[in-house]
């Protein structure tokens, strides 16, 4: 578009020339100002083993990582790694009467922005490692088979939520072979 708008060969007009030029700078100082703030992000992460240790799982970031040491810290606080999952909304909801457990569709209590993190996290390790002879590959394919991509998808956030507590929990990095 920067070209586009500095080339006079493109025969625009002037106000379309010139509000596609505010445009441009406008956009050139936005991503530079991410970038700012990206550096920071990593930065902070650089300095806290926590946020290294989340990072070495698949599909965690920066933004990520940084979010869940902001609101878990240590995970220390939660019993299981299933009670961290819960805390996050990606554990399903139960009906239960007469003896018979009837499981729902997930909870979504808890922090609204960590799901959604963990979500997107899982939709990238569901892109990039299906492919890849990664340990999850075998699940994720199985998983992938029997239920609809986006129960997949929230399948995987909750693994990575479990997995998140263990790391966190255990002081140890991400190792493939504990998937």
């Amino acid at each position: 578009m920067a070209d586009i708008t500095e080339d006079a060969e493109f025969d625009l007009p002037a106000a379309l020339r010139c509000a596609l030029f505010r445009l441009v700078k406008r956009y050139q100082a936005i991503d530079t100002k991410l970038s700012e703030l990206e550096r920071e992000i990593a930065a902070i992460n650089n300095q806290n083993d926590n946020c290294k240790r989340m990072q070495s799982i698949p599909g965690i970031g920066l933004i990520t990582s940084s979010f869940i040491e902001a609101w878990a810290g240590s995970c220390t606080q939660f019993k299981s790694a299933r009670d961290f999952a819960a805390w996050a909304g990606l554990v399903p909801k139960q009906h239960s009467t007469g003896g018979k457990s009837n499981l729902l569709g997930i909870s979504k209590r808890g922090n609204h922005t960590l799901r959604k993190y963990l979500i997107h996290s899982a939709r990238s390790v569901i892109q990039w490692k299906l492919e890849e002879d990664h340990a999850w590959s075998p699940w994720i394919k199985k998983l992938l088979v029997s239920k609809k991509k986006t129960v997949a998808i929230v399948a995987m956030a909750n693994k990575l939520a479990r997995i998140i507590w263990a790391v966190l929990t255990k002081e140890q990095n991400y190792a493939a072979q504990a998937a």
